[in-house]
């Protein structure tokens, strides 16, 4: 039962993250990049790297300028794979459907990933966060959260 009550309220906030990220999106940012609005699969295949933020809820400890790298794969039809890693500090893998050209949002139990991808001319940036959870009691908690911003 707990399991069923946990994917529900990962999904729901899945969900309203995918909402609020539509609802504010800008058309175009200042500095010339884009919304990659004619991305594919393919296109969001590869390796990133870039810095990033990390926050440790467990012990409420922030580190700032982390290197961190993530690995984009197609494992199918507008099916990708992600793996964020900062050495030593943070690693996650998730799979799932593309849900748009340039917006990809996959989780699980204990996991999430959320990501936007830009272009300027033929550069891709990719931006956004992933976040691990645990379970307390019955109550799912943050573990840690990375906010990124990464080049192809």
């Amino acid at each position: 039962m707990v399991n069923n009550e946990r994917l529900s309220l990962i999904i729901f906030v899945g969900i309203l993250v995918v909402l609020f990220t539509f609802a504010c999106k800008k058309d175009e940012q200042d500095d010339g990049w884009s919304y990659c609005t004619d991305c594919n699969a393919e296109n969001w295949a590869g390796t990133y790297t870039g810095t990033c933020s990390v926050y440790d809820a467990i012990n409420n400890l922030n580190y700032s300028d982390q290197q961190v790298t993530i690995v984009v794969a197609q494992t199918g039809n507008d099916v990708l794979s992600v793996q964020v890693t900062v050495p030593v500090i943070f690693t996650i893998s998730v799979s799932g459907p593309v849900q748009s050209s340039y917006s990809l949002s996959l989780s699980s139990n204990e996991k999430s990933f959320l990501g936007t991808l830009y272009k300027k001319e033929t550069q891709l940036k990719l931006t956004g966060s992933a976040k691990t959870f645990y379970d307390k009691a019955g109550k799912i908690e943050l573990l840690k959260s990375v906010n990124f911003e990464t080049f192809k």
